[in-house]
Parts: C-alpha cells; sequence; structure tokens
C-alpha cells in the first residue's frame, strides 16, 4: 500500500509541480466540463442517427444517466467516507508542494 500511495504522490507532484505552461493548460482544460461538450453532443448525435425509435434514444440516455447518477452515487456516498483520505491541497505532508489554481 505504501508503494500505491508513494506512487500516487509521484505522480500528483509530477503533474501539478511542473512549472510547465503546457501541462497546466493541458490539465486545466482537460478537468474544465465545457472541453467535454463536443464529445458528449457527438455522442447524442451517433444515438440518435443510429436509432430507429424515439424509445431507443430514450433508453441510451436514460441508461447512460443512470450510470453516471450510479457511478457519482457510489464514488461521494459510500467511497469516499469509506476511504476517508485527505485531498492533496489539504494533506499537511503536501500542502507547501501543491500549486492552487
Amino acid at each position: 500500500m505504501d508503494t500505491l500511495l508513494q506512487a500516487d504522490t509521484d505522480l500528483l507532484l509530477a503533474l501539478n509541480g511542473s512549472s510547465s505552461q503546457f501541462v497546466d493548460g493541458l490539465m486545466m482544460a482537460l478537468t474544465s466540463g465545457f472541453t467535454w461538450i463536443p464529445m458528449y453532443v457527438a455522442l447524442l448525435y451517433l444515438v440518435v442517427k443510429n436509432s430507429e425509435t424515439m424509445g431507443q434514444i430514450v433508453l441510451v440516455v436514460a441508461c447512460a444517466a443512470l450510470c453516471v447518477l450510479l457511478a457519482d452515487g457510489i464514488a461521494d456516498g459510500i467511497v469516499k467516507p469509506s476511504v476517508e483520505r485527505f485531498r492533496p491541497c489539504n494533506d499537511p505532508s503536501l500542502r507547501n508542494l501543491v500549486q492552487l489554481v
């Protein structure tokens, strides 16, 4: 477990503490919700184009929404409370090493 935690910390500091404008900009773009809107629109277009009835479209969209709700509910309701791990910006050992934007 210590090896996994050390690898996690090393990866965090490599991505967050790189002092590279390119990496910082890339991470900001990837974590922005607006970045992913074109992908969602394209997926919705493919579902509509490849479905024969409105019922199929509704079923696919409803199942996708259910998957997102279940994943978020399990992560926020079960995993996070049971793990009780500090967020990197609140971890006392990393607080001075992590750059907050």
